[in-house]
């Protein structure tokens, strides 16, 4: 039976077990740039985090990939000016700069953009995830509230690439509990890390 009622689901703190992805660099229009304070040249390494110290003097354009290379970006020194970023995870969520892949969520920061909102649960949801995040019985997504002062940890199942949240996530003992308002946290579980 089909409910056709509107639930609020998730006002999800997203809190997945790398918070801080790496990043490589592929490109830079200058010898080194300052991240983290540190030089960094290309092919060195830095997170989503780490504040970037454009050069003031110079126009510097950087380009990089995520550390698993799924996605490339270029960022410029007057692009992080205008956005008033500090770091590329600053700079992504201020642009609203999602995916470049047909709506799928490829990163850390797309979900936590995505699931950061009130969701509403009309039958169930299906939501696109990237090849960044592998989905079968060693790898998958939880989600985890509380319930009645109990922890409730929940696996979410999927189809194919669509990550699917439904009623049976708010299903305790056997019975449907209405989840308005519930805050929930999203899990990434790897078994091989």
């Amino acid at each position: 039976m089909k409910k056709n009622l509107m639930i609020v689901l998730l006002m999800c703190s997203t809190l997945l077990c790398n918070a801080q992805e790496t990043c490589k660099i592929l490109y830079l229009n200058t010898e080194t740039i300052n991240i983290g304070g540190k030089l960094h040249k290309v092919g060195d390494l830095f997170t989503t985090q780490s504040k970037i110290n454009w050069d003031t003097n110079r126009k510097q354009v950087m380009k990089f990939c995520y550390e698993n290379c799924t996605k490339q970006r270029v960022v410029s020194s007057d692009a992080f000016k205008q956005t008033k970023s500090n770091s590329i995870s600053d700079y992504l969520f201020s642009r609203g700069q999602l995916s470049s892949r047909a709506g799928a969520l490829n990163s850390v920061i797309e979900l936590k953009r995505y699931f950061s909102r009130t969701l509403g649960l009309i039958d169930s949801i299906g939501i696109s995830i990237g090849k960044a995040f592998a989905m079968d019985k060693n790898h998958y997504f939880y989600i985890s509230y509380i319930k009645n002062n109990e922890l409730i940890n929940k696996k979410l199942t999927h189809q194919g690439n669509r990550l699917i949240i439904d009623m049976s996530v708010f299903t305790v003992d056997g019975k449907v509990f209405p989840p308005e308002k519930t805050k929930a946290s999203l899990y990434y579980y790897n078994a091989e890390k």
